[in-house]
């Protein structure tokens, strides 16, 4: 059975590098506000946009998931390789 340890650590670096991005533009808001004369309504639209950004992304994996579970439960063993297949 294969491993995949370097995928798991693409995945992980992943999450890490998306949780970057997500949080800490809302960290600088401030800094934003002071410097470039951004209203905080506009800076906000940002974090609004990425939150919005993962709804739909997990809309898609329960969506995918529940085509494999119930239309295709004999494709279920391969899950994973199907949710790869599916571009998840």
């Amino acid at each position: 059975m294969k491993n995949y340890r370097r995928t798991k650590i693409a995945c992980y670096l992943g999450f890490i590098t998306q949780a970057i991005a997500a949080n800490f533009t809302p960290l600088l808001f401030l800094k934003f506000h002071a410097d470039y004369n951004i209203s905080l309504g506009k800076i906000a639209l940002i974090s609004t946009f990425f939150f919005f950004t993962q709804l739909l992304n997990l809309k898609s994996f329960l969506i995918k998931s529940f085509f494999i579970q119930f239309l295709f439960p004999q494709l279920e063993k391969s899950h994973s390789s199907l949710q790869t297949l599916l571009h998840l």
